[in-house]
C-alpha cells in the first residue's frame, strides 16, 4: 500500500475513533450534567414552595381558608399580621355522667401576646425584597407558579385545600434544545393537593 494512502487511512481511523469516543462520552455526560442542573434548580424552587406553604398556613389561620390566587396571598404577605401566641398545657376536672365520677380533661390554653407583620415573621432574611417575586418560578423568565384552592369533606367536616405547582417543562424551558430528551412532560413539583387536606410536597 502506498505510504501516503496508508497514512491517510490511519489518520481517518484516528479521527473516527476520537469522534466516536467523544460521542460516547457526551452521551454519558449529558444526563449527569442535567441531573446536576435539576438538583440545583429543584433546591431553590422547593425553598420558594416551602415559603409559599408557610404563607398559606398563616393566611388560613386569619381567613379560615387558603388563598386561591397570588393577589390575595401576596397582599397578605405584604400587609398581614400574625398573632404571637403563648400555649400552655392545662387540665381540669369534669363530671362524667356515664361513670358518675369526676374525670381529668386535658386542654391547651392559648393566649395572644401581640402581633407581628408577616414580612417580619416569614420573609426577613429570605432575600425577598418585593413580595411579587414569590409568584415567579426561580430560573424562569417570570413564569408563575400555578396556584388554586378548594375544599374536601372528611367525616362530615369540610376542610380547605390548596395546591401550588411548577411543571418540569416550565422549570427547564430554557434547556429544551440541549437537554430536551431528559425533561419530563408529566413531572412537576407540587405542594399540597386540591383533593387531600395536606400541606406537604411531592419531593
Amino acid at each position: 500500500m502506498n505510504p501516503k494512502v496508508k497514512f491517510a487511512v490511519n489518520l481517518l481511523l484516528v479521527i473516527g475513533s476520537v469522534f466516536f469516543a467523544y460521542k460516547i462520552y457526551a452521551s454519558i455526560r449529558k444526563p449527569i450534567e442535567f441531573n446536576e442542573i435539576r438538583k440545583k434548580r429543584y433546591e431553590k424552587i422547593i425553598d420558594r414552595l416551602n415559603l409559599l406553604r408557610d404563607l398559606q398556613i398563616e393566611y388560613r389561620k386569619v381567613n379560615g381558608s387558603y388563598a386561591n390566587d397570588f393577589d390575595a396571598l401576596l397582599a397578605f404577605a405584604d400587609t398581614g399580621k400574625i398573632a404571637i401566641e403563648e400555649r400552655k398545657d392545662s387540665s381540669f376536672m369534669r363530671y362524667d355522667k356515664v361513670y358518675q365520677t369526676d374525670v381529668v380533661v386535658d386542654t391547651v390554653i392559648i393566649r395572644v401576646l401581640g402581633y407581628r407583620s408577616v414580612r417580619e415573621a416569614l420573609l426577613d432574611g429570605k432575600g425577598i425584597k418585593d413580595v411579587n417575586e414569590l409568584r415567579y418560578i426561580p430560573f424562569t423568565d417570570r413564569k408563575e407558579f400555578k396556584i388554586a384552592a378548594s375544599s374536601v369533606e372528611r367525616n362530615g367536616i369540610v376542610l380547605p385545600t390548596f395546591e401550588v405547582s411548577a411543571a418540569d417543562t416550565v422549570i427547564f424551558e430554557d434547556l429544551k434544545e440541549e437537554y430536551g430528551q431528559f425533561i419530563s412532560k408529566e413531572k412537576a413539583l407540587i405542594l399540597g393537593s386540591l383533593t387531600e387536606p395536606i400541606v406537604s410536597g411531592n419531593w
